[in-house]
């Protein structure tokens, strides 16, 4: 247990005289840049992430996404992916989403329609967040 006595002096902070004028630049995370290639994937259009780390998982999920039909190009020099988006429309194979399942499921994020074995019998509620 800390003895408050031993503590320094508290320091004043003053409150800002207008709103700081500053980019901040975050350090890439492999899980945040997992997770922002399935959203990429599944929206409509181009994405492009910025500031993405380039881990083992990274490139493995780009090569499920590939073997989904999603077109992607990534630069590791500039930290930097392009998605296709699909529209929430999947256009791989059954074989394509048993090779990708194993990489979603644990982001928690996998609805696999009907027609393709569904895992759910109604899309989770993210899904009308992709336009699905």
């Amino acid at each position: 247990m800390i003895d408050p006595r031993t503590l320094p002096d508290p320091l004043t902070i003053e409150p800002l005289v207008s709103p700081p004028d500053v980019d901040v630049v975050l350090p890439g995370s492999k899980s945040i840049t997992n997770r922002a290639l399935v959203c990429a994937a599944l929206a409509e259009g181009r994405s492009v992430l910025r500031g993405a780390l380039f881990a083992d998982d990274t490139r493995a999920m780009l090569g499920v996404l590939d073997g989904l039909g999603i077109s992607t190009r990534a630069d590791e020099a500039t930290a930097t992916i392009e998605v296709d988006g699909c529209g929430g429309h999947l256009p791989g194979t059954e074989a394509s989403v048993a090779v990708a399942l194993p990489r979603l499921l644990p982001l928690g994020l996998v609805w696999i329609p009907a027609p393709l074995g569904g895992l759910r019998k109604s899309p989770p509620p993210w899904i009308q967040l992709v336009g699905g």
